[in-house]
């Protein structure tokens, strides 16, 4: 048998033409339209929240790093004006909210609100120890003139509430 003639038998048939509008085989409806564009517009939406949202806790990150730096940098303050007099900090009331203020290229104490970048508030208080009968501190016993506890707060506003960081330790007249 020749190619030709086998070509005309019966598993080598073509199939009749049909045009392209007589039947569908590929293509999108209009439902898969509004389908898929629901679902790319849901995953759309997902990400811009989810950035929104990273980009929000990276500011609170920041900001927090940024109190927890000025509240170790008041208590840098505090221990150069006790190095400089015991007398700066030996002598603070311990009821009174101080807020440090740099004058003249010396750190002193000030009781005047001045927010630093417009956003924190950092204060500090100097409290008294008490030692007991082993010298150790306590909350009762002998007190300690040659001691204070120094406490640093930074507090900055985060929406309608208010957040704070704090640090404190224990000064004593050592010179």
């Amino acid at each position: 048998m020749k190619v030709k003639e086998y070509a005309r038998t019966k598993y080598f048939t073509p199939e009749p033409h049909t045009p392209y509008s007589a039947h569908r085989d590929g293509g999108f409806g209009v439902v898969e339209i509004v389908v898929s564009a629901a679902i790319i517009t849901t995953v759309l939406i997902g990400l811009v929240a989810a950035f929104h949202g990273a980009l929000k806790i990276s500011a609170e990150t920041g900001k927090k790093t940024q109190a927890n730096f000025l509240a170790e940098e008041g208590m840098e303050a505090v221990r150069i004006m006790r190095d400089m007099d015991w007398n700066n900090i030996g002598n603070l009331s311990t009821t009174t909210q101080y807020r440090l203020a740099f004058v003249n290229s010396i750190w002193a104490t000030s009781t005047a609100v001045a927010l630093i970048d417009g956003v924190f508030d950092r204060t500090f208080a100097a409290g008294d120890v008490y030692r007991d009968g082993a010298g150790k501190i306590a909350s009762s016993g002998a007190y300690d003139s040659e001691t204070k506890k120094v406490t640093v707060l930074v507090a900055w506003r985060k929406g309608n509430a208010t957040t704070t960081v704090s640090i404190a330790t224990y000064f004593a007249r050592i010179f």
